[in-house]
């Protein structure tokens, strides 16, 4: 039997986690757990920011739709989501490779696009790391972290964060790349080319899904997309986005199989995404097989979307310019639900 992989997950989690830790300057290790603040309840009336409506998902979600109208349905949704005033996910990773268990938290803000807080925790055969990015007008904060730990029984980590050094940058928005949803989620389904300007709906093809429209009892969309393995090895952009999310450290990959749970609310945003993924590859001259399950909740409460909390809870305030903290104070004080 060939060799199962570890160093596949280990990478894998690595670079592609993130749960917003509440992590502070050095000193005594936080145990930190993710925030559950409106998570899963339904957006407010007024999500979207000012001058901007939704792009349309409602034509394309329907019975008997084309596996196309499904991936434009899934495109517009992340469009939407550079489009609302603010939202929060977290998600938990889980990856299994033989007896070889890895994990990883990430959370992330995102306020209209453009002002983000993003921070990660990694458990991964001894490869323990934490990272948090943060952008608040020109400032941006990049810090990393080793001295993290995570424990199996409670399923926490602890974790010490150094204190930030903000730097001055042009304010670009943060993955801002809708038709890639990859590259907004860490999602393994390549609709686009690598610039995102290309569309190409081959990996849909063959895909099976199940489409169950919002109710009383469930006011929101189900999808539940179960991906042809041939059409997904076929598409080297698909492929490209489950190496990248691993570290790019993988050669000769081969999905058997990758299923993808949405959960769309009526108002065109994501409340719970669920991703099955297995597959072999090569890394470092051995190959084996790999397992990784994400799991994935939205919130769109000003509570959750408030940057500013988490730079209070964080202990970075006075490290953020009181221009740019007072630029964010402004445009949350004026999210009324």
């Amino acid at each position: 039997m060939k060799k199962v992989i570890v160093i596949i997950l280990a990478i894998l989690i690595a670079a592609s986690s993130g749960l917003l830790v509440y992590g502070a300057t050095l000193g005594p290790a936080k145990t930190f757990v993710p925030d559950k603040d409106g998570v899963l309840l339904a957006p407010p009336a007024n999500i979207y920011a000012e001058g901007k409506e939704a792009y349309d998902v409602s034509s394309a979600l329907v019975k008997n739709a084309s596996s196309d109208q499904i991936a434009e349905a899934l495109i517009n949704v992340c469009y939407n989501h550079l489009r609302v005033k603010r939202y929060y996910f977290f998600c938990h990773v889980d990856s299994l490779s033989g007896n070889k268990y890895g994990c990883s938290d990430y959370f992330r803000i995102v306020q209209e696009g453009k002002d983000f807080f993003y921070q990660a925790l990694t458990y991964a055969s001894g490869m323990n790391t934490g990272v948090c990015h943060a952008s608040m007008g020109n400032t941006r904060f990049d810090v990393n972290s080793f001295n993290v730990s995570y424990d199996r029984t409670t399923k926490t980590f602890d974790a010490v964060f150094p204190d930030p050094v903000a730097k001055e940058t042009p304010g670009t928005p943060y993955n801002y790349y809708p038709d890639r949803l990859e590259v907004l989620f860490n999602l393994p389904l390549a609709l686009a080319d690598e610039s995102g300007r290309v569309v190409d709906y081959s990996v849909m093809s063959n895909c099976t899904f199940d489409l169950t429209l919002p109710s009383s009892s469930a006011p929101y969309y189900t999808l539940e997309l179960s991906l042809d393995p041939a059409a997904v090895n076929a598409s080297s952009e698909t492929l490209r986005c489950l190496n990248d999310g691993m570290g790019g450290k993988m050669k000769n990959i081969t999905v058997s199989s990758l299923s993808i749970r949405f959960e769309i609310w009526k108002s065109g945003v994501f409340r719970k995404i669920d991703v099955d993924s297995e597959f072999t590859a090569t890394v470092s001259g051995k190959t084996g097989k790999g397992k990784m399950i994400r799991a994935y909740e939205f919130s769109y409460t000003a509570e959750a979307g408030s940057i500013l909390k988490q730079l209070k809870n964080a202990d970075w305030e006075k490290f953020c310019p009181e221009k740019d903290r007072d630029i964010l104070a402004a445009r949350e004080n004026s999210w009324v639900e």
